[in-house]
């Protein structure tokens, strides 16, 4: 039944997932597989035009309790849920994570990526060209004390704690410097 329902693309992976559990004693406890499904039902959200994907959290039964030396695996009790609008909703969004890395990666524009306390997470290649530093250089450095000449400091503090209480950018003109101390 289980081989004739899962998809083909799936067959032998689930075979040696359930054939191989009766000479081991570890518990699987989830499984993500594509089962086939009806094209005409509508009571069920398809992953295209006919597999459904299908998380199986499982547990193996044994005739005696699991801490005893000698049990004999008898079979696997499992709990089916389908996963198939997660699953893409997941695509998508690995689908925009990529469109975003590569607006990042390819804007000729500098930008820095930075966590809650201004430290820098990652920088792009128009950053790395403008300020002259790379991105092993700024990981974990403040951006202020990076890119700011000292009589900007106020001002750059204040603009932090603006957008970084309100979650917007802000637009604004100012000087900041490179790693060899010249001003833009």
């Amino acid at each position: 039944m289980l081989r004739c329902s899962v998809n083909p693309d799936d067959r032998d992976r689930a075979a040696n997932i359930f054939t191989g559990r009766s000479s081991t004693s570890r518990d699987l406890r989830c499984i993500e597989l594509r089962f086939r499904c009806n094209p005409g039902r509508k009571d069920i959200a398809c992953y295209g035009p006919d597999s459904i994907f299908v998380e199986l959290e499982t547990k193996d039964i044994y005739d005696s309790p699991a801490q005893e030396k000698d049990k004999r695996f008898i079979g696997t009790y499992a709990v089916a849920r389908n996963i198939t609008i997660r699953k893409k909703y997941e695509s998508e969004l690995e689908l925009q994570k990529a469109h975003f890395q590569q607006l990042f990666e390819n804007s000729p524009d500098a930008i820095a990526i930075l966590d809650d306390t201004d430290k820098v997470v990652n920088i792009n290649k128009g950053f790395e060209k403008l300020f002259a530093y790379s991105p092993e250089e700024c990981r974990n450095q403040h951006i202020n004390d990076l890119i700011v000449p000292a009589d900007f400091q106020k001002e750059a503090t204040a603009l932090s704690k603006v957008v970084l209480s309100s979650g917007l950018a802000q637009h604004t003109e100012s000087r900041r410097k490179r790693k060899d101390g010249r001003i833009i």
